[in-house]
């Protein structure tokens, strides 16, 4: 007859092999997994800058994978998991419906959140239930099999973040590479296969470290050397050392450094809520005249506005082009900004023109090719009139069709700027096209004002410093009201305006000096030269790790020698006294 103490011993064994984190199945499992990758995501992302956590926030869902759990819980989880992160990440678009021409319901805010975080969460569904197949199956496979499967997995998501790039009318909103915004090592990936490639590395190297931590805890001792490694893992680290290599390859020597220009932002700072109010025009221009001329006291070759700068157009029925031309003449400093003109036959644009002291407003500008939806732009206005409560307009801004840079004199040289207007800066093949065309350095004026105080702007910038990176160029941005400063081609943010309390919210004006690496402004980077060839790469790579997974049969598990089994009543006990070598 066991011991009391001996039959409490055992009840805690019992309780040790049917916690919840031995069973996959269990509730408590999905719950902490779908909750632990949620927060590691969102805090990766801007605003918050956790970029570290990128690259362990999705282990917890490659660890559940890997015991496959049933596909039903799997789902509920993953579902539940994205819609919160997207929600969480998005909430800032609320702001929209309160800015809206017309009021509109107080639900239509948090709507617009949730349909447009749900479609996203949506098209990262593949994704998952790729993952929950693969892992498992992939494990009792050989370790070159295994190594394709972690490929074909890190394609699949790359080529999720292309079709948001495409999907109705595109909202590559926050790839992962993004969370890297602040860590120039990890991205210089993105000047060859773009920013794809960095939110592969990214998944990539979570799969690793998980399958790697997995691998060590159920070690097998008589497997052998070999059968004990993780391909996946030293994979990645190779990866990660290959990327840590190119940073310092692309660095640029101190001799091959050249100005560009120096330029002051101006950042005025106006709320949406009052920017287009007719009777607070004349104190938004007063705003505008103040800032500027406080800027041109630093004497800076160029002065730059951000998108939509003016309260009216500056060319068109109500243009104040004469102010502007007056302005710049005033402080003897050319003047680039974004803004609105209107054409003789009465057509739209919104762009990024130049204005100089001695000719005023040239005719020569850059028109927004990729414009907002309902935005800038109503679908089926005639068939549905309500929408147009979304759009402040009564006209529709008419989309430009040329990505040929701006050709600007700064004291007797010529620089050529590549612009992007607004959320323009998010669709990597725009920057692409712009460069291909030969540019010393971009522009992004932008309008953030519409979405609030909150991770929108930072969010946005986050973009540029990818743009940058893809092509080797710096990045200028001034917005209405955050984020301005530049990014050089490398992808390290030189300058951030920020008020005494470090908050980008502010207004004022922020002087910078650009230089750029003139060994490399020779040549196009690969990415710009080949485009998307990373995206077909992983479609194919994706296609024939499915294919090879299912196919190639299982290896040969070693066989185990397995302890006799002790008879008696008494056995469990016997067995448990026998291994502490009380017997």
């Amino acid at each position: 007859m066991p011991s009391f103490q001996e039959r409490m011993e055992a009840h805690r064994a019992e309780k040790r092999r049917n916690a919840w984190w031995k069973q996959p199945g269990h509730p408590c499992y999905a719950v902490v997994t779908a909750f632990v990758s949620a927060i590691a995501l969102i805090f990766s992302f801007p605003p918050f800058d956790g970029a570290e956590l990128a690259f362990v926030s999705l282990i917890p869902w490659v660890l559940w994978a890997s015991f496959a759990p049933g596909w039903r819980g799997w789902w509920i989880a993953v579902g539940a998991s994205q819609l919160f992160v997207w929600c969480s990440l998005l909430v800032w678009l609320r702001h929209v419906a309160i800015y809206a021409e017309a009021p509109l319901p107080a639900f239509t805010g948090p709507l617009i959140v949730l349909g447009l975080a749900a479609t996203v969460a949506v098209l990262h569904l593949p994704f998952f239930g790729l993952l929950r197949w693969a892992v498992p199956k992939s494990l009792k496979k050989s370790g070159t099999v295994r190594v394709l499967s972690l490929l074909m997995l890190a394609g699949l998501w790359v080529v999720q973040e292309w079709v948001r790039t495409w999907f109705l009318t595109g909202f590559p909103w926050l790839p992962m590479a993004t969370t890297q915004w602040r860590n120039p090592v990890a991205l210089q990936l993105a000047s060859i296969t773009g920013a794809y490639g960095v939110s592969a590395l990214i998944v990539a190297i979570n799969i690793g470290i998980a399958l790697y931590a997995r691998q060590l805890i159920k070690r097998r001792k008589k497997a052998g050397y070999f059968g004990n490694i993780c391909p996946e893992f030293y994979v990645v680290m190779v990866a990660l050392f290959g990327s840590l290599v190119l940073y310092l390859r692309v660095l640029p020597q101190s001799e091959d450094l050249q100005p560009l220009f120096s330029a002051s932002a101006i950042q005025p700072a106006i709320s949406q809520e009052v920017k287009w109010d007719e009777e607070m025009a004349l104190q938004h221009l007063k705003t505008i005249d103040r800032e500027t001329r406080l800027a041109a006291l630093t004497q800076p070759e160029i002065i730059l506005w951000p998108e939509s700068a003016t309260p009216w157009e500056a060319r068109g029925k109500n243009g104040i082009e004469w102010w502007i031309a007056r302005l710049s003449l005033e402080i003897d400093t050319p003047i680039l900004m974004g803004n609105l003109i209107e054409t003789d036959s009465g057509e739209w644009y919104n762009g990024i023109f130049w204005v100089t002291p001695e000719g005023g407003l040239d005719d020569r500008y850059y028109a927004k090719r990729k414009l907002v939806p309902y935005g800038e732009y109503v679908n089926l206005r005639g068939l549905f009139p309500f929408l147009d409560k979304a759009n402040h307009d009564e006209y529709d801004i008419t989309a430009g069709d040329s990505a040929r840079p701006l050709r600007i004199d700064v004291n007797g040289r010529e620089v050529r700027i590549g612009g992007l207007v607004c959320y323009e800066d998010i669709f990597g093949h725009l920057a692409r096209e712009t460069a291909l065309s030969g540019v010393d350095a971009f522009l992004v004026v932008t309008n953030n004002a519409w979405y609030g105080r909150e991770g929108a702007a930072y969010q946005h910038a986050a973009h540029s410093v990818l743009r940058a990176v893809e092509t080797g160029r710096p990045v200028v941005r001034v917005g209405n009201e955050g984020w301005s400063g530049w990014i050089d081609g490398q992808g390290r943010i030189r300058t951030e305006f920020t008020d005494a309390n470090g908050s980008i919210y502010t207004r004022g004006s922020s002087p910078m000096s650009i230089f750029h690496d003139a060994d490399r402004s020779r040549y196009q980077t690969f990415y710009v030269r080949y485009g998307e060839w990373f995206v077909w790469t992983c479609m194919e790579l994706f296609v024939l790790g499915i294919m090879i997974i299912k196919w190639v049969p299982d290896r040969k598990a070693p066989e185990a020698k397995e302890e006799p089994l002790l008879k008696g009543r008494d056995n469990i006990f016997k067995r448990r006294r026998r291994l502490k070598g009380l017997e």
